[in-house]
């Protein structure tokens, strides 16, 4: 059974949280693009599940849901959210996170129209490197996290920033 939200009144899937478009973009048709995530899930798709595990224990994670879009030149952007017991856990949960970033030598950018929202990008080593570029906020009890991964090369900012402003306005509208 997919995750529900906790928060007061009706319970719903955290899946009505996303996006389910973006402009340019096609929602990926797999299973594995459009899910959600129970907590074992959601620290497994972390760099270091061991670490992540403990942490969403601790910050109460109720539950999440990720989905993935492509678009005709093979960019990919992720949209994520967890929900956890309280807006100061998720406010926990998304310092940890940038914390960490940072720990692994990633840049911060701010994201003027979207409140309280913090952009990062990072490179990801490896044979081709990779550049990550994403914006998390907060909304209540629930962290959101869209993100977009490619070639250092051929990334494009833009369309991120605006999948990540019509996120938060989908989370703003109290859907």
């Amino acid at each position: 059974e997919p995750p529900t939200s906790i928060a007061g009144g009706e319970p719903e899937p955290l899946a009505s949280a996303l996006v389910d478009g973006l402009p340019g973009f096609e929602a990926i048709d797999d299973p594995l693009a459009d899910r959600p995530l129970d907590i074992e899930e959601a620290a497994n798709i972390q760099p270091d599940p061991t670490e992540e595990l403990p942490l969403l224990e601790t910050r109460g994670f109720a539950g999440g849901w990720t989905r993935a879009f492509r678009n005709p030149a093979r960019d990919v952007i992720v949209t994520t959210v967890y929900e956890f017991v309280d807006h100061e856990e998720a406010a926990f949960y998304l310092e940890d996170g940038l914390i960490t970033i940072g720990g692994y030598g990633g840049q911060f950018f701010e994201v003027p129209d979207i409140d309280g929202s913090r952009g990062f990008r990072q490179e990801i080593g490896g044979t081709e490197p990779l550049l990550s570029v994403g914006v998390t906020f907060v909304r209540e009890n629930r962290w959101f996290l869209v993100y977009v991964i490619r070639d250092a090369e051929t990334v494009v900012p833009e369309s991120l920033i605006e999948a990540a402003r019509l996120q938060a306005a989908r989370a703003d509208s109290g859907i």
